[in-house]
């Protein structure tokens, strides 16, 4: 028969039962056993922007904190990791504006009106 494998909020409800303080990595908020069902776990560095998927680039916060700094808040997305991405996105875009000693292929329109005569 095989062990049943427990769950990370399990675990975390064992190690707060045996006496370790868990903080939100967010709010730094104290984890009791009331808030543990509020947890997520997050990566501090988006898997977008280069973070490692393992141990070492995650993280737990509570759900209200990691929305806001997933979605930003809402009236603005500013900070956020969505903002930070499609930033990274925006920049890295293989745009004409991005490679300026390419010679344009449209040509410069000449002037529509006549030019004015000095005196």
């Amino acid at each position: 028969m095989s062990r049943k494998r427990f769950t990370e909020k399990q675990v975390i409800e064992a190690l707060i039962r045996t006496g370790h303080k868990i903080y939100c990595f967010r709010t730094r908020e104290l984890i009791t056993l009331e808030t543990v069902g509020q947890l997520e776990r997050e990566h501090p560095v988006p898997l977008a922007l280069g973070g490692a998927d393992d141990p070492t680039n995650a993280a737990y916060s509570l759900k209200s904190a990691h929305k806001i700094q997933t979605n930003g808040k809402p009236a603005t997305s500013c900070g956020s990791d969505k903002h930070a991405i499609a930033k990274v996105r925006r920049i890295l875009a293989d745009k004409p504006s991005r490679h300026p000693m390419q010679k344009s292929r449209r040509p410069i329109p000449s002037r529509k009106f006549a030019k004015r005569v000095s005196k």
